[in-house]
């Protein structure tokens, strides 16, 4: 909001007829201080006043003038008494000023010209004639401010709503973040834009969206499930954030002087950078952060303060739209837990009729195949029983699109062997990592010994029970990955 404080003028003739009503005509249509002062300079040369200088205060702060190129050695002394007595005179430099207060002091405009003592009058009708449009122009300048201002809280207040509206709408999470993102970028440039949440109770930032032109960043930052400890950040921007629970904005020189220690650079040098921490409660819940890689206007401490404020909406939001989708999962695999139950309960139906109605063993297991077949690939399957003694393992079925049909042996140290002394199901998942180290492991110590086909990727046996004695294993095998 500005508030004209003292403009000084040189003067120049006054205006009659058609032309004054264009030149008033222009000078109104002004849209702010700076372009009036342009053109009251340009309307006072028109009348052939030489050297004109139009300068303003605002509330009286500094000197404005519409061109600081103008400024000669001496002005701003001849300014600054014109101000304090109305007018002012050097004759040695044959410059005079002249003062208007205007807006009950709010403002004031001030015109120095190349004149005589003898011009004063002449300035001061000029003055006369330019005050009120000036005055016209500063209360333009409030309306357009205040204007500016009811729109600016206007359209926070619809982001603010919509952001509301999307954490209870049934809008997947990466289709919201984009329309946060949007959201962002409407208020402040946006282009790189990345949220991150922080868990405070194992050390580790989640950067659940991140959208950068110039850094592919990281592909564990690129991974939204995937934690990332704080260590492997440590002293970067991101970092600082959270530890000191403080904005950052600015270059990176300006941010060195800003960090409580030594700065780390990460990333891709950009050219301005600006990240806010959100904390809710006493906790630091995560950090937004907007960066500009090209020169551009620098972010402002009033982007910093929206970006805070919008922020904090965000995250909870975020958080409210995670809590959602971790109780539908949650629903959802209760939902497949109770169907399996009872595809379960009636599968073991099924092969308790079966028991009763199979004509031979070979078409009791041929039927438990199929069964097992529904719920899983079970092209690789068979059945192994314990001689009554426990010493010889049985093969009485066996389908495998590799191995052939294995000859009874005695009790010893096989994959098959192993699972029934555990006595409990095993799965073999060899795409699983920690899953392929335990059973590497295990065959290195001597504890399994392989039998039979080409390695598999996956295997899974499960004991049959019978009573509190395990009678032998039922086991499906997969050679291809997938």
């Amino acid at each position: 909001m500005q508030s004209v404080g003292d403009i000084a003028i040189m003067a120049a003739p006054a205006v009659d007829g058609p032309g004054l009503g264009r030149s008033l005509a222009e000078l109104l249509g002004a849209p702010d201080l700076r372009s009036f002062a342009t053109r009251a300079a340009a309307y006072l040369e028109a009348q052939g006043l030489p050297g004109v200088l139009v300068g303003w205060t605002l509330d009286g702060d500094a000197l404005h003038l519409h061109d600081a190129s103008r400024l000669r050695q001496g002005d701003r002394a001849l300014v600054q008494a014109a101000r304090a007595a109305g007018w002012a005179f050097d004759a040695a430099r044959g410059r005079l000023a002249c003062r208007v207060e205007t807006g009950e002091g709010r403002y004031a405009f001030s015109l120095i010209v190349d004149a005589g003592q003898e011009r004063h009058a002449e300035v001061a009708r000029q003055v006369e004639l330019l005050a009120p449009v000036g005055a016209a122009i500063y209360e333009k300048s409030l309306l357009t401010a205040s204007m500016e201002q009811l729109a600016h809280s206007e359209h926070l207040q619809s982001a603010l709503f919509a952001i509301a509206d999307m954490a209870s709408s049934d809008m997947d999470l990466g289709d919201m973040l984009r329309k946060l993102h949007a959201i962002v970028a409407s208020f402040m440039y946006a282009e790189n834009f990345y949220i991150a949440l922080y868990d405070d109770a194992s050390d580790t930032l989640r950067f659940i969206y991140f959208v950068d032109t110039e850094d592919a960043g990281d592909a564990t930052i690129r991974d939204a499930d995937r934690p990332v400890p704080m260590s492997a950040l440590e002293q970067g921007l991101t970092w600082y954030c959270i530890r000191d629970r403080q904005p950052l904005m600015g270059s990176l020189q300006d941010m060195r002087r800003q960090v409580s220690g030594p700065l780390r650079d990460i990333g891709t040098k950009c050219f301005d950078w600006l990240g806010v921490p959100v904390i809710l409660g006493d906790r630091v819940r995560g950090v937004l952060v907007v960066q500009s890689y090209v020169e551009r206007p620098r972010y402002t401490a009033a982007d910093q303060a929206l970006l805070s404020y919008v922020g904090s909406h965000i995250l909870t939001a975020v958080d409210r739209k995670l809590a959602q989708e971790e109780l539908e999962r949650r629903v959802e695999e209760r939902t497949q837990e109770l169907q399996r139950s009872v595809r379960v309960q009636q599968t073991l139906y099924r092969i308790a009729e079966l028991s009763h109605t199979a004509t031979d063993l070979d078409e009791f297991y041929a039927a438990v195949h199929r069964i097992v077949g529904e719920f899983l690939d079970a092209r690789n399957f068979y059945i192994a029983t314990l001689s009554p003694h426990g010493d010889i393992l049985h093969f009485p079925y066996f389908v495998d699109q590799y191995g052939t049909w294995p000859e009874s042996r005695r009790y010893g140290r096989g994959i098959t062997e192993y699972t029934i002394r555990r006595g409990r199901p095993w799965l073999v998942d060899m795409r699983d990592a920690e899953a392929a180290r335990e059973f590497r492991a295990r065959v290195e110590s001597g504890e399994i010994e392989p039998h039979g086909p080409p390695d598999f990727q996956a295997w899974l046996g499960v004991p049959l029970v019978l009573g509190e004695k395990v009678m032998g294993l039922l086991a499906v095998q997969s050679y291809t990955p997938g």
